[in-house]
């Protein structure tokens, strides 16, 4: 409703309205509006004067838009407005009016889909993502709006679609996907018809300006490509796939990127609220051929049946690429642990306070119960080592509100901890848990050493991470290397969350046992000893998990004593969780036949 009211470029009944509304300043909001009819008869009216003003400009519309001839048609479309339509629903007729044509001409060349979105976005308030179309573009037009709420764009320029989700996974369910040659004319299914369209297509065209700044991919390397919007600083995209008529950017004076996807065929128009994401093209993700971004699953009629399949394997291959180096992790355990080092010789100094925190782990519901015994652990083995866990939602309550939520019944509060500078690890699979996702937006201005602990590299709490400045080789994300898993149960993901939680703190225990510096000042319990058996129960770790699920760690199924043992208890405990419901069954079944 709203954008319909916004949205009127190019028709002068709908310019006029908008003017009516939102033209003139008032203390609540009218309740009697003009119908249809009379705002089309007024818009008739309208539309006339400018046909005859632009006639007598020899038919150029540009001449129209300068800010003196704007004032001209205002005052030439007085005599039009001054109808009892809205004479008599106007509080000062003589003092609005001006007001109205003046509203109702800015309106009829500038709010065009983007226009209005920008609109919508600078007056809302909380966080939000949509998707908004009007019946006027929809043939060629979307607008998306982020504040707060994720959403990505990806374009293929091979089958040549334009995806776009509130979850990055689901944008890519087109990869490897290939639409049949057909001629550049046709490319879209989407047909821009002239005649079908109330749209005044020559209004459209004027006030279409060239972009600020305007980026294509290319027309003979393009590849498939994702876009993640500024959900934090609040960012607009028109999608425009017509191809007679480039997109009307008609912002004001504000920054907007134009970028042309899918060989030129679309184009995605950006509108920034307030802060600025970095340059377009660094913000674009390849996904095709990129060893750090995972196709989705194949559709499973068992979902947690293949999670438990695939648990040895999984936590194996995990197991195997720590050990060889091979990918990013032990690059970020190494940068875990030379920042820990570094806090922990700025204590040795004096150089922190006494309520400074050397680790916060923070994260939501199962991701937080992995966290807490991470922390438990690591506190256990190193005493003097200032660790806390805590929920994201509570540092949300305390530090991410206008105004602070006390935690009462929990050690968080506003003096107690200090996290300037703190190493922040953030553990959550699917990495865009909204507690989660904010809280690496809330915590970067406190300290710029957050980690994440999540299923792939490409995640939304992995991309704020990599916004962070940093030098050469400062990895922040651990992967478990799970994917994105349908399944309800957490069975996999909180195996392999453990599995590598496991390995982040045998590579501290290691750094720090090696140091009789650190070893004293963090009150080290462990002996080279004991961390050797850490090591050995890690490892026997993947052989008890093929015995537990009956699956090899190469997904081949091979029943064991155990896995048979667990299936009949699991069967048996089905039987008394369904005795309730059968129990009802039976009772409705009797009553139906005794009744009847």
């Amino acid at each position: 409703g709203l954008f319909e009211l916004l949205r009127c470029q190019g028709s002068w009944a709908l310019a006029v309205r908008y003017g009516f509304c939102f033209g003139v300043e008032r203390p609540t909001l009218p309740f009697s509006f003009p119908d249809d009819d009379e705002w089309n008869d007024i818009g008739a009216k309208c539309a006339a004067i400018f046909e005859s003003k632009r006639r007598a400009c020899g038919g150029s519309l540009e001449e129209l838009e300068g800010m003196e001839a704007r004032e001209e048609l205002a005052e030439d479309l007085l005599a039009a407005l001054d109808q009892p339509a809205l004479t008599q629903r106007l509080a000062r007729p003589d003092w609005d009016l001006p007001y109205v044509a003046t509203a109702a001409v800015d309106g009829f060349f500038d709010h065009d889909l983007l226009r209005s979105a920008v609109m919508f976005l600078g007056g809302a308030k909380g966080s939000f993502g949509l998707c908004v179309c009007n019946a006027l573009d929809a043939q060629r037009q979307v607008v998306l709006v982020a504040r707060g709420q994720t959403i990505s764009v990806a374009a293929y320029p091979d089958a040549g679609l334009v995806l776009y989700g509130s979850e990055q996974a689901a944008v890519k369910a087109a990869l490897g996907v290939a639409a049949p040659r057909t001629p550049r004319t046709n490319a879209y299914a989407v047909e821009h018809d002239d005649s079908e369209s109330d749209f005044d297509e020559t209004a459209s065209k004027a006030s279409s300006k060239e972009s600020n700044f305007s980026v294509g991919l290319g027309t003979e390397e393009e590849k498939a490509s994702r876009l993640d919007l500024d959900d934090l600083g609040g960012e607009v995209c028109l999608i425009d796939w017509d191809g007679s008529s480039p997109a009307s950017t008609a912002c004001g004076e504000v920054a907007y990127e134009t970028l042309a996807v899918c060989h030129g065929r679309a184009t995605l128009t950006l509108f920034q609220e307030s802060l600025r994401a970095g340059p377009l093209r660094r913000r674009l993700v390849r996904l095709d051929r990129n060893p750090l971004i995972g196709p989705l699953p194949a559709s499973c009629a068992d979902e947690v049946a293949r999670d438990l399949s695939d648990l040895p394997g999984v936590c194996a291959r995990l197991r195997d690429d720590w050990r060889t180096g091979h990918g990013l992790n032990r690059l970020t355990a190494h940068n875990l642990a030379r920042q820990l080092r570094a806090r922990l010789a700025r204590r040795a100094e004096g150089k922190l306070a006494p309520a400074a925190v050397d680790l916060v782990v923070t994260g939501c519901e199962v991701s937080l119960w992995l966290g807490e015994q991470f922390a438990a652990d690591l506190a256990a083995c190193f005493p003097r080592l200032a660790v806390r866990c805590v929920s994201a939602n509570k540092l949300l309550g305390l530090w991410g509100q206008d105004f602070p939520i006390p935690q009462t019944g929990h050690a968080l509060a506003d003096d107690c901890w200090d996290l300037k500078d703190a190493l922040v690890l953030i553990v959550s699979h699917s990495g865009g848990t909204f507690g989660s996702l904010a809280v690496s937006n809330l915590l970067q201005a406190s300290s710029d050493r957050l980690f994440v602990v999540t299923s792939e590299w490409d995640t939304q709490i992995g991309k704020q991470l990599r916004k962070l400045d940093c030098k050469m080789f400062e990895s922040r994300i651990f992967v478990t290397g799970a994917g994105v898993r349908p399944a309800e149960p957490c069975s996999l993901t909180v195996a392999a969350t453990h599995c590598l939680l496991t390995l982040i703190l045998e590579h501290i225990t290691l750094v720090i046992v090696r140091s009789r510096e650190l070893r004293e000042q963090t009150g080290c319990v462990l002996t080279e000893a004991s961390l050797s058996e850490l090591d050995r129960c890690a490892r026997d770790n993947v052989g008890a998990l093929e015995a537990i699920t009956g699956f090899t760690r190469d997904g081949v199924s091979r029943p064991t004593e155990t896995s048979k043992e667990l299936r009949s208890t699991g069967r048996r405990w089905a039987d008394h969780v369904l005795e309730a419901p059968r129990a009802w069954a039976l009772c409705a079944l009797y009553v139906l036949v005794t009744v009847a």
